[in-house]
C-alpha cells in the first residue's frame, strides 16, 4: 500500500505540490487551535462568549465555502489558493492584537473565510486532478497533508505561547500563511481548464469495444444523468439526496468536534487541570496522529470498496463527547 501511494505521488506531482501549500496553512491553524479559546479567557470574557470566538471562524468558513467554489470557477484554482492564504494570514495576526471580544470575533471571522477558501479551492483542484479509479487514494493524500500542519501545529502553538507568550502564536500563523501564500503562486498549477474539458488540453476517453460499450444498454447506462438547463445547472446539486445527506452528516461531525475538542478542552485542561499551553497543545495532537495513521488504510479501502463503506464505520465508531468531562 506505502509504495501504491509513492508510485501515485510520482504520477501526480502537482497533487504533492499543493499538499505542502496545505500543510503549510493548516499549520498555522494547529498553531492557533490551543491558543485562540486561552486568549480571549485572557480578555474576561465568559466561556459562552470564548465558544462565540471559534464561531466565528467556523460560521466564516460556511459562509465562505460557496462563493470560494463560484470564485474558483471563474478565476481559477490558483487565485483562491492564494487570496486564502493571505486572508487568513491577516486575520490570524490580528487576532493576537484584540484587546477586546469584539474585534477578536471580527479577526476570527476574518481567518475563516481565509480557511475556508483555501481549502475549498484545494478540493476542487483534487477533483480537478483526479478520476473516480483514483480519488480516495488522492484525497487521501491531501487529507493527509492537512493533518501534517493539524498534528504539528498545536504542540508548536502552545511551545511558543510558554516562550513568547499567547501573542506569538498568532504572530507564527501569519508567517506560515503567508509561506503557503507564496508557494501556491510560485509553484501550484491552474486546473481549470481540466474541469472544463478543454479538447486542447484534455484527451477524451477512449475505451475497447470490447469492454461492452457497443452495447446500447450498457451504454444508455454510462451516460451522465441529464442536467437541467440554464442558469439553475450549476446548482442542481442541491437536489440531490446523497449531498445532502453526506452535507448532513458532516456538519454533526463538525459540530461535536469544534465544540468539545476546539472549545471545552483547552479551557477544562488550563482551569481545572492546570496544564500549561504547552500540555495543552500536546494533548490536541493526539487525535490528529492517529487520524493520520489511518488516512492510507482508509483511501485504498475507499477506491477498493466504495466510499460509503470506508465512511461509515468511522462516524458509527465515533463516541459520545460526554465521557471527556467526567
Amino acid at each position: 500500500m506505502i509504495s501504491t501511494m509513492r508510485g501515485l505521488l510520482r504520477s501526480n506531482r502537482e497533487v504533492l505540490i499543493l499538499c505542502v501549500a496545505t500543510a503549510l496553512l493548516t499549520m498555522g491553524q494547529g498553531i492557533a487551535v490551543p491558543i485562540v479559546p486561552l486568549y480571549a479567557d485572557t480578555l474576561g470574557v465568559s466561556v459562552a462568549q470564548v465558544g462565540l470566538v471559534i464561531t466565528a471562524f467556523g460560521l466564516a468558513r460556511f459562509l465562505t465555502n460557496m462563493p470560494a467554489a463560484i470564485t474558483s470557477d471563474r478565476f481559477g484554482r490558483r487565485s483562491i489558493l492564494i487570496g486564502g492564504a493571505l486572508i487568513s494570514a491577516l486575520g490570524n495576526v490580528m487576532s493576537g492584537y484584540a484587546t477586546s471580544l469584539e474585534p477578536l470575533l471580527v479577526y476570527r471571522f476574518i481567518a475563516g473565510i481565509g480557511s475556508a477558501a483555501f481549502i475549498t479551492g484545494a478540493v476542487i483542484f483534487i477533483a480537478d486532478v483526479s478520476n473516480p479509479t483514483n480519488r480516495g487514494r488522492l484525497m487521501s493524500l491531501f487529507q493527509g497533508s492537512f493533518l501534517i500542519g493539524i498534528t504539528a501545529g498545536p504542540g508548536m502553538g502552545g511551545l511558543l505561547a510558554e516562550v513568547f507568550g499567547l501573542r506569538g502564536p498568532f504572530i507564527a500563523v501569519g508567517v506560515v500563511s503567508l509561506a503557503s501564500a507564496v508557494w501556491a503562486f510560485l509553484q501550484v498549477p491552474e486546473t481549470r481548464w481540466r474541469s472544463r474539458g478543454d479538447p486542447a488540453e484534455v484527451a477524451p476517453p477512449t475505451v475497447a469495444l470490447s469492454e461492452g460499450l457497443d452495447d446500447p444498454r450498457v451504454a444508455a447506462q454510462a451516460k451522465p444523468p441529464p442536467m437541467p438547463p440554464g442558469r439553475f445547472r450549476r446548482y442542481a446539486f442541491l437536489k440531490r439526496k446523497d449531498f445532502l445527506l453526506i452535507s448532513m452528516t458532516f456538519s454533526g461531525t463538525f459540530f461535536t468536534r469544534g465544540g468539545a475538542m476546539f472549545t471545552i478542552l483547552p479551557l477544562k485542561a488550563s482551569r481545572d487541570l492546570g496544564l500549561s499551553p504547552g500540555q495543552i497543545g500536546g494533548l490536541l495532537t493526539i487525535p490528529s496522529a492517529l487520524t493520520f495513521v489511518m488516512l492510507p488504510v482508509v483511501g485504498f479501502l475507499s477506491d477498493r470498496f466504495g466510499r460509503k463503506s470506508a465512511s461509515s464505520p468511522g462516524w458509527a465508531s465515533s463516541p459520545p463527547r460526554w465521557w471527556s468531562w467526567a
